[in-house]
């Protein structure tokens, strides 16, 4: 998720390149509401089971115009599934082929 589809498509393209797999959410500006804060206008803690959403939607906040994507990779930092070009044991290195990819390119 993010707020420039140049970018966005930047980023699929370098997953497309290296194999790794991505898959842009969408950044309704529904979100918002879902991080109003009880003590602060806002808040990083959203409800339960949209934590990608949360963190885009709080993201959101504070860029303004600058292009950004969110990349979530809490759920594939630590698999047990890897391709065969990550390691077996510890972190799995997860969209470090596409980031290189992408400023590479």
């Amino acid at each position: 998720m993010g707020n420039n589809e140049k970018l966005i498509n930047k980023i699929k393209k370098s997953g497309d390149a290296t194999g790794e797999k991505v898959w842009e959410l969408p950044l309704w500006d529904e979100y918002t509401k879902d991080i109003k804060g009880k003590y602060a206008d806002i808040q990083n803690l959203g409800k339960a089971g949209a934590g990608t959403i949360t963190a885009g939607a709080f993201l959101k906040e504070f860029v303004g115009d600058t292009p950004w994507c969110h990349l979530d990779i809490a759920g594939t930092a630590w698999g047990p599934k890897e391709p065969e070009y990550q390691p077996k044991v510890g972190a799995t290195g997860v969209a470090v082929r596409l980031i290189y990819h992408l400023l590479e390119n």
